[in-house]
């Protein structure tokens, strides 16, 4: 809620450098952002996401979602559930009929979060994962969302955008059974072994 210079603040010098020219490239190049919420048309949009997403490094070294069928199927029904409700935001970044970039994010109490994010790899050049980063921020501001949650691990590239966060938890809780009790040795074990230094080879 913050006015908007005051968001840019938090931006890293090397990002408020590069977005300006980036930008402009793709402004150039007839570059624009389209917003689909409704069910049938996401559906058909994040399609395209998905062939876009698996298409660049992450089909090559097998981590995009078709990479794995049921994670492609996950994401499929989790963006259907959240359009039924209306809690779908998928961004496209468009360069005529193209699809260039896209942003899954969902509604939540505090703004918006993202889910995944994508581009084609034959625009790289142009960076235009940025450039869609920044208009999703810019439209989630003007639109008075309260926040836009990054998610996931505290990676280098979000920390260019903010020096905001919250600590991530993880509880894992195990049956009092022998079965449980097996299982919850074994993780005491994995953390302890990965906790102690090991000899490297020279």
């Amino acid at each position: 809620h913050r006015p908007w210079p005051l968001v840019e603040q938090d931006w890293s010098a090397a990002l408020c450098h590069r977005l300006p020219r980036e930008e402009r490239a793709l402004l150039r190049r007839g570059a624009h952002l389209e917003t689909v919420s409704a069910p049938a048309a996401a559906a058909a949009a994040f399609e395209r996401c998905l062939a876009i997403e698996a298409s660049g490094w992450k089909g090559r070294q097998g981590t995009a979602m078709l990479s794995r069928p049921a994670v492609a199927d996950f994401y499929r029904q989790l963006g259907r559930q959240l359009a039924e409700q209306q809690y779908l935001r998928l961004y496209l970044l468009r360069c005529a009929d193209e699809v260039v970039a896209f942003d899954l994010t969902a509604v939540t109490p505090r703004g918006l979060a993202g889910l995944k994010i994508g581009m084609a790899e034959s625009w790289k050049k142009w960076t235009p994962g940025m450039v869609l980063q920044l208009w999703v921020l810019r439209a989630a501001h003007a639109g008075g969302w309260g926040e836009y949650d990054f998610l996931g691990s505290d990676d280098p590239h979000k920390a260019e955008w903010t020096p905001h966060f919250r600590a991530l938890c993880r509880l894992q809780a195990f049956a009092p059974t022998w079965r449980g009790r097996a299982l919850a040795l074994g993780r005491e074990r994995r953390q302890r072994w990965r906790s102690q230094p090991h000899l490297q080879p020279v």
